[in-house]
């Protein structure tokens, strides 16, 4: 089953069945040092989690090493875990085990970058439009691919830093919203994933749009993320496009 938010679901059912296993057991803190309940919050920003439900399923089938804590999602990159030695030192190698390779030095790098976001609209009723520098590619195979639409920029915006990070909110005036609720810098580029929505234009019906987006963006390329029909004007198509593009400052 696709689910539209992986991380968000995955680490859920993560303390729904770890709840689940302690189900009827005295969660107290025993007289044995083993047994003593720590808290621990782990970075679970960079996991391969399409294989967490899986080995979560091992991990909690070990008869002879009942689980005993509780497990809860700060947020997308954190979990905490309220157990005894035992369950820290089992959710340590889990952990571990599902870390994507090279993660840690992504996470360390320090590079000054911009990222840019278009919101291009396409309407028969407009002429061309000529868009900014950068974007010619993009612009070149759109005009192919709608010759009776004209291209105009409707929204813009950007943000610039030097490190990974998370949960970035960025607002236009022109109704433009962009969650950025991961992004890792990487020596190609750097890896999004946001969510975008965005007001249709004036004079077009439609309703709000809405651009799920996860992928690397390599620098100094712009990319076409996504198309939708916003509405329609005078009874025919209205398209909106959106387009990023990442470059180093440096």
């Amino acid at each position: 089953m696709t689910l539209p938010h992986p991380h968000r679901k995955i680490m859920l059912a993560f303390s729904l069945l770890l709840m689940l296993a302690l189900s009827g057991c005295d969660l107290g803190e025993d007289e044995s040092s083993d047994e003593k309940h720590v808290l621990r919050v782990y970075d679970v920003s960079a996991l391969q989690v399409e294989q967490l439900d899986s080995t979560l399923d091992l991990l909690l089938d070990t008869e002879n090493q009942p689980l005993r804590g509780r497990v809860e999602l700060i947020d997308e990159t954190r979990l905490a875990v309220n157990g005894s030695i035992q369950v820290q030192e089992e959710i340590e190698r889990l952990l571990a085990s599902l870390e994507v390779p090279g993660s840690k030095e992504e996470a360390a790098l320090e590079r000054e970058y911009r990222l840019q976001f278009w919101r291009l609209g396409l309407s028969p009723q407009h002429n061309e439009q000529s868009l900014p520098a950068g974007l010619e590619p993009v612009s070149d195979a759109i005009s192919a691919y709608f010759p009776d639409h004209g291209i105009q920029v409707h929204d813009f915006v950007e943000t610039f830093g030097s490190t990974s990070g998370n949960n970035l909110n960025l607002n236009s005036g022109a109704g433009t919203r962009v969650h950025l609720r991961s992004l890792k810098l990487r020596p190609g580029g750097v890896h999004v994933i946001a969510s975008i929505s965005a007001v249709p234009p004036p004079k077009t019906t439609g309703q709000v749009l809405q651009f799920n987006v996860n992928r690397d963006l390599p620098a100094g390329q712009p990319l076409v993320l996504g198309r939708l029909q916003s509405g329609l004007e005078n009874d025919l198509p209205v398209y909106q496009v959106l387009v990023a593009r990442m470059d180093w400052n440096d």
